[in-house]
């Protein structure tokens, strides 16, 4: 009986992850925004309101449940939000890349977040609210709230809290 289960579950999961990845193919070249919005939430991303997603944005199709973008958030056009890497902090030059486990994260972009066009977010960064990710910028670590971030990978080159 446990064996049917176990087999039940294997093909719950495999028709899961064809059906997140049709949505993100849809989603991808979406248009308008609301529709985009509506695609990435069925996926399990959870959106807050009136944020946008451009055209050609990119969210992960292993656990896309693993992000949350606020409110009042633009994802602009090219971005891309991943929430799994290879762990390779024990890299040895023989042995295959795809021979390393996955490690996953969230994903957490604040209430007024702008993410500049072509954009990466990598896994288990959070992006302080208001702040801004200039165009072509790498986020690899946490951003805080009120800054502008450029780079790669990212940096705080202003923060407005200061002004």
């Amino acid at each position: 009986m446990s064996h049917v289960l176990l087999e039940n579950r294997s093909i719950f999961n495999i028709l899961s992850s064809i059906t997140k990845k049709i949505l993100q193919i849809i989603a991808y070249s979406s248009f308008p925004p609301q529709l985009t919005i509506f695609l990435q939430k069925l996926r399990g991303v959870s959106i807050g309101k009136n944020s946008v997603i451009g055209r050609f944005v990119y969210i992960d199709d292993y656990k896309p449940e693993l992000v949350n973008i606020g409110k009042n958030v633009v994802v602009s056009t090219g971005s891309i939000i991943l929430t799994h890497k290879r762990n390779i902090t024990d890299y040895k030059v023989d042995k295959a890349y795809y021979d390393y486990p996955y490690i996953f994260g969230h994903v957490v972009i604040s209430d007024n977040v702008q993410i500049g066009v072509g954009s990466i977010i990598m896994p288990g960064v959070n992006i302080g609210a208001g702040s801004i990710i200039g165009a072509g910028s790498v986020v690899t670590k946490d951003m805080p709230t009120g800054c502008l971030v450029m780079g790669v990978p990212a940096k705080v080159v202003k923060n407005f809290l200061e002004i």
